[in-house]
C-alpha cells in the first residue's frame, strides 16, 4: 500500500480518505469471470487422458490446442429469476475454444459447471466441422528489437489482408523495416519499400505462395517478374536518404535525448477518487475478475475479460443485459 505522504507531497494536497475496496460475496457473483483456479481446473479437465485433447507440451501444425477459456454468459432467466427473485443461483460454466488440428476445424465447447466436480462434463457446441480449421484464430507477437543486432537489422511485421477473409481466403502482407542502432519507434518511419502477400489457404503449408510484390508502386503478380525487371533494368529502384548516406544522423528520431517539458506540463492532472466519487461508486465483489459499478442512476458490471456491460440498470429496470463494446 502506498502511504499517503508521498501522495500529499505530489498533489500538494491530501487526498480524501475513501474505503477501500474489498472482496466479499454478492450475488451478482454469476458474471465474474473464472478465476485462476478455475481456468486451470477447465485446462486440466481438457487436457486430461480419454478426454477432448491430447496432453502436448508444445501444440504443432496438426496438434490439438486450447485458444481461449472464459466465462460462458449464465441462462438470462435463471439469472433474473436469482437477482430479483430470490431464486435458485445458476450455474456457470467455461467456454472453451480449442483449435483441432487433427480433424481439421474449430470447436467450442461448455465445460462445466464450476467449479469443476465429479459430475462436470464436456459438451461441443458446435457440429465438426460447422468452423473451418482455416478460420482459426491466430495472435499477433510483438516484440523489442534484439539489442544485439539493433543497428543495421531488419524487422518484419505481417497483418491480414483486410476485406479478404471470406472463409476460403487466408491472406498475409509482409512489411519490413530496416533498423537503426538509435531509432527506437522512429524505425518505423524508414519502412523498405518492397511488399508481398501470403497466400496460406491450402492446409499443405508446400502448397503456400507468396504473390503480388510492390516496390515503390511498381507492382509484380511474382517475385520472379521483379527479379527479371530488376536484372534488366526496367525496375526503378528507389531508397531512403538513411542507406544512401553513411554519415545520416538518426537521432532526431530517437527518445535518448530529453528535450524541455511541455507547455503548461507542471500542472498536476486530474485528481484520481477512488472507490467513489461525487457520481460515481465501485461496489464489492466476490473476486477480482470483475467489478459492478453505479454512474449517477445507471449501473452495471464491467468484467475484466473484455470492454463489456452486463446487466445495466436505470431506477432498478434493465436495459441491457449484455452489451459489447467496440472500439473502432
Amino acid at each position: 500500500m502506498v502511504s499517503a505522504a508521498p501522495v500529499q507531497l505530489l498533489l500538494g494536497a491530501a487526498c480524501p480518505q475513501q474505503a477501500y475496496l474489498t472482496t466479499e460475496p454478492t450475488k451478482d457473483a454469476i458474471f465474474d469471470q473464472l478465476t485462476p483456479a478455475e481456468y486451470a481446473s477447465v485446462a486440466e479437465l481438457l487436457f486430461a487422458p480419454n478426454e477432448t485433447l491430447p496432453n502436448d507440451g508444445q501444440a504443432a501444425y496438426r496438434s490439438d490446442y486450447i485458444y481461449n477459456i472464459f466465462l460462458l454468459p449464465p441462462n438470462k432467466t435463471a439469472s433474473l429469476a436469482y437477482l430479483d427473485s430470490n431464486g435458485p443461483a445458476p450455474d456457470r460454466f467455461a467456454q472453451a475454444i480449442v483449435v483441432r488440428g487433427s480433424y481439421p476445424d474449430v470447436m467450442e465447447y461448455k465445460v462445466g459447471p464450476l467449479p469443476l466436480g465429479a459430475g462436470a462434463s464436456i459438451t461441443p457446441m458446435r457440429a465438426d466441422g460447422e468452423i473451418p480449421w482455416i478460420k482459426r484464430p491466430q495472435r499477433q507477437c510483438y516484440d523489442d528489437d534484439n539489442p544485439a543486432c539493433a543497428n543495421n537489422s531488419i524487422t518484419q511485421w505481417s497483418q491480414p489482408a483486410w476485406n479478404r477473409e471470406d472463409g476460403t481466403n487466408r491472406i498475409k502482407v509482409f512489411w519490413n523495416w530496416m533498423g537503426t542502432k538509435y531509432g527506437g519507434s522512429g524505425d518505423e518511419l524508414f519502412p523498405i519499400p518492397i511488399y508481398f502477400k501470403l497466400n496460406v489457404t491450402d492446409l499443405d503449408p508446400d502448397n503456400w505462395y507468396a504473390f503480388d510484390f510492390e516496390h515503390c508502386t511498381q507492382g509484380y503478380s511474382t517475385a520472379e517478374e521483379m527479379v527479371a525487371a530488376l536484372e534488366d533494368g526496367s525496375l526503378k529502384v528507389c531508397s531512403t536518404k538513411l542507406w544512401t548516406e553513411p554519415t545520416y544522423n538518426s537521432l532526431w528520431s530517437n527518445d535518448v535525448a530529453q528535450g524541455p517539458g511541455r507547455p503548461m506540463s507542471n500542472i498536476p492532472g486530474p485528481r484520481l477518487y477512488e472507490p467513489a466519487g461525487k457520481r460515481f461508486q465501485l461496489m464489492n465483489a466476490a473476486s477480482p475478475t470483475s467489478r459492478s459499478f453505479s454512474w449517477a442512476s445507471p449501473s452495471s458490471r464491467l468484467p475484466d475479460a473484455g470492454i463489456a456491460l452486463q446487466a445495466s440498470m436505470i431506477r432498478e429496470s434493465y436495459f441491457t443485459w449484455l452489451a459489447i463494446i467496440a472500439l473502432s
